[in-house]
């Protein structure tokens, strides 16, 4: 059984914190956020001041660490979920932290944003909400700017993994309602942004570098720009 198995409940704010209380390994969530910045960096050099917007941010965990890694970063996060967003907002302050569903419009100036990614989170998320998110990110985005999107991947390999090892929460509908193949993914994304490329995960051993060849790799990772106005 994974130790994952009391996963928390999708916007189910006391499950969250339970769950950040008494169960989520401390230690584990810096290996995984210094994992997830590391693979932000190859994709978008965080070495310079960068505007930056995380969707589905949760405890700021990540954010927080792009923060304090350089402060001349100007970050901002969505977090649906109350009570965690007022946690969010106690590191990194209540006007960069916004409190509402990831599809609603953000008070964030058009083309003014240099990275947006998310970890996780669209696969918690109805459709229609994921299609909302990436018309505004195309929105927000610079120019020249990012978005990166990670998502499980849930081809038919992956699903025999997880309940293989454990991890059926992953392919469980009820906490995990919209899942992805790389086909669908970047089909998704590309309906309202321009993908750049599609790359796999960021926590890959030299075990799963191996294994990936075969399509066995946990996270599916698109990177995005802006669309050009006139669709060209």
């Amino acid at each position: 059984m994974s130790d994952y198995s009391t996963i928390y409940s999708n916007n189910d704010a006391q499950s969250m914190l339970k769950w950040r209380e008494k169960d989520a390994d401390p230690y584990f969530n810096l290996i995984r956020n210094s994992n997830q910045l590391l693979f932000l960096n190859k994709l978008k050099s965080l070495k310079k001041p960068l505007r930056i917007l995380e969707y589905g941010c949760a405890f700021a965990d990540l954010i927080a660490m792009i923060k304090f890694m350089n402060p001349a970063h100007e970050v901002f996060a969505v977090e649906k979920v109350a009570e965690v967003a007022k946690l969010a907002e106690a590191r990194l302050g209540k006007r960069h932290i916004f409190t509402q569903s990831i599809e609603k419009p953000i008070p964030l100036e058009s083309g003014s944003v240099d990275l947006i990614f998310s970890f996780d989170v669209i696969e918690h998320v109805k459709k229609s909400q994921v299609r909302g998110m990436l018309r505004e990110t195309n929105r927000l985005l610079k120019k020249n700017g990012l978005a990166i999107i990670v998502t499980p991947n849930c081809n038919i390999l992956m699903k025999a993994v997880y309940i293989a090892t454990g991890n059926r929460y992953l392919i469980d509908k009820s906490f995990h309602i919209n899942q992805y193949t790389a086909k669908r993914l970047k089909k998704e994304v590309a309906s309202e942004l321009r993908v750049l490329a599609q790359k796999q995960g960021y926590d890959l051993t030299s075990l799963s570098k191996l294994l990936s060849v075969f399509g066995i790799y946990k996270h599916l990772c698109i990177v995005a720009g802006k669309r050009p106005e006139n669709g060209i």
